[in-house]
């Protein structure tokens, strides 16, 4: 085998830097910082009222012929289940302190009823950010990690999932973002992104049964009563970059009460 002269070897040397380690960000990727996702306040926007959702659970709690006759009397007919929906708004803040641009890849979102008892995760939704493949995207990975701190898909219950519908809306212009590309956040800048959730009864039947069959006495007297559910929203969003591959990056929880209006 060939050796390097000496002194060309220490030519090498003389060049390198004093310290050969390469730069580790936050990340725990060489050469990368993990960009900073801040969830400010998540917000219902949108809710069934009250008597709408007690016409809608009365019939469904009351245990005999004579009181479902009573919901119908008090209350009039069911409304139709798809007007009984829920939907939030979450501004959510994303800087990338790196060099050069991040492409997001995917985002997973997850809302959680009850966080400081059962932990329920109600339901979740998966969305790539990169839908057409013929213009440079990535294969996508269906929102999953080995990250046991990022948040992925095999964490939820398969029952969890697809419950939410999602819409990402421009944080200036209140636009619709196309659904064809990276979403790409630029180097030493940020973005917002104004996440549109709705959510409809179905994830949430077994919880409104009982509160509203706990109620059901009240109802049908005519009396309203407090219908509050604490939930937490949290996720990850996946980026996918030359040179760096693809990694997550985890945002919220962000707590909040949401009641019919």
């Amino acid at each position: 085998m060939k050796r390097f002269p000496r002194v060309l070897l220490w030519a090498l040397v003389a060049l390198l830097p004093a310290s050969c380690d390469l730069p580790v960000g936050s990340s725990g990727v060489p050469g990368l910082v993990m960009p900073d996702l801040t969830a400010r306040a998540l917000k219902l926007v949108s809710a069934p009222g009250f008597w709408d959702l007690a016409a809608w659970y009365c019939p469904k709690v009351a245990d005999s012929p004579l009181a479902r006759l009573g919901c119908a009397a008090a209350l009039g007919p069911s409304p139709a289940k798809d007007s009984l929906a829920f939907r939030f708004n979450l501004p959510l803040e994303v800087w990338n302190p790196n060099s050069f641009p991040l492409p997001a890849s995917e985002l997973l979102t997850v809302l959680t009823l009850f966080p400081k008892q059962q932990r329920i995760s109600l339901a979740a939704v998966c969305v790539s950010l990169c839908e057409d493949e013929a213009a440079g995207c990535p294969p996508q990975q269906g929102c999953l990690s080995d990250e046991p701190e990022i948040r992925g898909a095999q964490d939820l219950a398969a029952s969890a999932l697809d419950y939410l519908s999602l819409v990402l809306l421009a944080g200036a212009s209140g636009e619709e973002i196309p659904r064809v590309g990276f979403r790409t956040i630029e180097a030493n800048s940020g973005d917002t992104l104004n996440l549109t959730l709705d959510l409809g009864l179905d994830p949430l039947e077994e919880t409104l049964k009982t509160l509203f069959s706990d109620g059901l006495g009240k109802i049908l007297a005519g009396q309203d009563f407090d219908v509050a559910i604490p939930t937490e929203l949290d996720g990850t969003m996946w980026f996918t970059a030359d040179n760096f591959g693809r990694f997550g990056a985890p945002f919220g929880p962000v707590s909040a009460t949401f009641k019919p209006r």
